[in-house]
């Protein structure tokens, strides 16, 4: 669909949220997720940050005032800050970046200059090292660490949404402990 025809549809039927896709690459490589993760409809590895900010504004300009940034991981994505001070800049909206949370500590320039309207949600599939670990494919030694480096750093500057945990039979018994 282009951008006119977009552009054409019913102002007043607009979509609670409007996700992208910004990146394919992740590190985690989880059993639930391959093949068939978040960006499986896209056929695009990297989205271009130009074209992610201009469907954002028209999605605006029709209604639209929540954003998603998913992925893989999207802090993977070059232009990712870009991307989220276009998206706070429109008036009203709320973005929420799904994230891994690995990467944050090393990408403090985007979390120390995360607008107010910016949250992160964070997959944890586990408080138990060995639980989380089994939901993986890939195996690097201080994943577990880094993401909950990344959840403290992110509930210490009170940008942390929520946590998401998909259930699976690798980490059921664990579920408990992360709703308490």
């Amino acid at each position: 669909m282009s951008s006119k025809e977009i552009q054409q549809l019913n102002p007043k039927k607009n979509a609670p949220y409007v996700g992208f896709p910004v990146v394919w690459q992740c590190g985690f490589e989880c059993t639930y997720c391959l093949p068939g993760g978040e960006t499986s409809a896209s056929t695009v590895r990297v989205a271009d940050s130009s074209k992610v900010i201009e469907t954002a504004r028209i999605a605006h300009s029709l209604g639209t005032r929540k954003f998603r940034i998913t992925g893989g991981e999207p802090f993977l994505h070059k232009d990712l800050g870009t991307i989220l001070y276009a998206l706070s800049e429109m008036h009203d909206t709320q973005t929420t970046v799904n994230t891994t949370g690995t990467p944050i500590k090393d990408r403090q320039g985007i979390i120390s200059n995360t607008p107010e309207n910016v949250r992160f949600i964070v997959s944890l599939d586990s408080l138990d090292k060995e639980e989380f670990d089994k939901v993986r494919v890939s195996k690097v030694d201080d994943m577990y660490e880094r993401v909950m480096e990344g959840i403290q750093t992110l509930a210490e500057r009170g940008i942390l949404k929520r946590l998401n945990t998909v259930v699976t039979r690798d980490n059921i018994e664990g579920v408990f402990k992360i709703l308490n």
